[in-house]
């Protein structure tokens, strides 16, 4: 599934402010992203995903196997998606069904301009980031925003 076009506009615009302000470029994944991420298990229903989503404010969920690894990544928009769409069974779905299979992820040394760059070209608006085979944490556009909220408050003030 691909995003929608709000989250490449955002995504984008993110491209232009690493451009304008330069100290963005030193900045790197492991500074923004949040750390421990609330992870859900493969086999959980859709329905316990989206009460866990709802319960932290989450809009993603690495999806972990049976062997604590990574292997994949739920988005809320999927899961409301499925749920109008289809009038699927989201009781019974697992989120293995939905997820989107671990295609990319983030290193945490990762820069802001190559971490954005990975995300517009793969349409995706976030990311498990790894150090090696470990989670570590997850970084999102609203992570992205943050950054660039900040940076705003500095140059205004």
């Amino acid at each position: 599934m691909t995003s929608p076009p709000h989250e490449s506009g955002t995504l984008k615009l993110w491209l232009h402010w690493i451009n304008t302000y330069e100290e963005v470029i030193e900045v790197n994944v492991a500074e923004i992203m949040t750390m421990r991420p609330v992870t859900i298990p493969y086999d959980a229903s859709i329905r316990q995903a989206m009460q866990l989503m709802q319960q932290h404010g989450f809009h993603h969920l690495p999806v972990i196997s049976k062997n604590q690894h990574v292997v994949g990544m739920l988005v809320e928009d999927d899961c409301e998606a499925i749920q109008r769409l289809a009038k699927a069974d989201i009781q019974i779905m697992t989120v293995s069904e939905l997820m989107r299979p671990l295609n990319v992820i983030a290193d945490p040394t990762m820069n802001l301009a190559t971490l954005v760059r990975l995300m517009i070209e793969n349409h995706i608006s976030g990311l498990p980031v790894m150090l090696e085979e470990t989670l570590v944490g997850i970084v999102t556009v609203s992570d992205l925003l943050r950054v660039i909220g900040k940076l705003e408050v500095t140059y205004t003030q």
